[in-house]
């Protein structure tokens, strides 16, 4: 699921000719010296884009692991680059403060391609705009340059279909971009979190139609109505109501929270929580255990 191509995995047999590509050159590193044995997540990129590359792709949409500035993915030459928020998230890794898991992030910053952010909070934001200005790419920043009003449609949200098999809409989004005005946009997932990012990638399609990749409402329509996110505020059962989330740094909770405190304003709540190791799990659980 690492690697889709229109909506599709590879098969089985696929993968294993993937792995079997990339078997060579991994045992050969192997036998340099230990700081070269790459990581699960670097194979499995590497077979990603080999399979990008079999499967003649013309657009990827590459989503970094950690961080970004020494991530695996981020040797590739983009169009347009997009950071959506900074969360504490990795600590041990990036960084205590904001600001330095911001110059981490904002590393995925190529000279001369654009940047796309989502990032509000002042700290971080100021640690990218200073970084686009070393690189000479040109920001877009998300209310400055392009804005979003979140339109939530009243009530509970239901499973992924209806009765008649179609796909439920939770939201509805104004957009604008410099390029184009849209309204109401359908979003099928909840929360404002949800409209932020539907602004942040109706952007990054109306860039690049203005760099030579023309896409039409229509499709980006299209393209929003089929958004899956399993375990992002999932409904797995209405009665009694079910939901399931992998949030695992502050700002994902924040986002679940303001979500339930939308959606689900009365009745009795119940929580079943694990974290692993090295996550703000105190964090979390000071801004889930009163809603609870």
């Amino acid at each position: 699921e690492r690697m889709t191509v229109d909506g599709n995995s590879p098969s089985e047999k696929q993968l294993v000719e993937l792995l079997n590509h990339v078997r060579t050159p991994v045992a050969h590193l192997e036998t340099l010296n230990a700081n070269m044995s790459p990581t699960y997540f670097e194979i499995a990129t590497a077979m990603a884009w080999l399979h990008f590359e079999q499967s003649e792709t013309q657009l990827v949409v590459l989503e970094v692991g950690m961080g970004g500035r020494l991530d695996s993915t981020n040797i590739c030459n983009p169009e347009v680059t997009i950071i959506t928020n900074i969360s504490r998230d990795h600590t041990e890794f990036l960084g205590e403060e904001l600001s330095q898991i911001a110059l981490e992030k904002a590393g995925i910053i190529k000279p001369h391609v654009p940047l796309i952010s989502g990032v509000m909070a002042r700290s971080p934001q100021n640690v990218i705009r200073q970084m686009s200005r070393v690189n000479d790419a040109e920001l877009l920043q998300l209310d400055r340059d392009f804005w979003y009003h979140y339109r939530p449609i009243p009530g509970s949200f239901a499973p992924d279909v209806n009765e008649m098999n179609e796909r439920t809409v939770c939201t509805f989004v104004d957009i604008e971009t410099p390029w184009e005005s849209r309204r109401a946009v359908p979003v099928p997932l909840a929360g404002e979190h949800q409209a932020a990012n539907a602004a942040l990638a109706v952007t990054a399609v109306d860039l690049l139609s203005s760099r030579g990749w023309p896409m039409t409402s229509e499709a980006v329509e299209q393209g929003m109505i089929e958004v899956r996110c399993p375990l992002r505020i999932e409904i797995l059962c209405e009665r009694p109501t079910v939901l399931v989330d992998a949030a695992h740094n502050q700002a994902s909770v924040e986002a679940l929270v303001m979500t339930l405190r939308e959606r689900y304003r009365s009745g009795r709540r119940m929580l079943v929580f694990a974290g692993t190791t090295g996550k703000d799990v105190k964090g979390m659980l000071r801004l889930l255990l009163p809603e609870f």
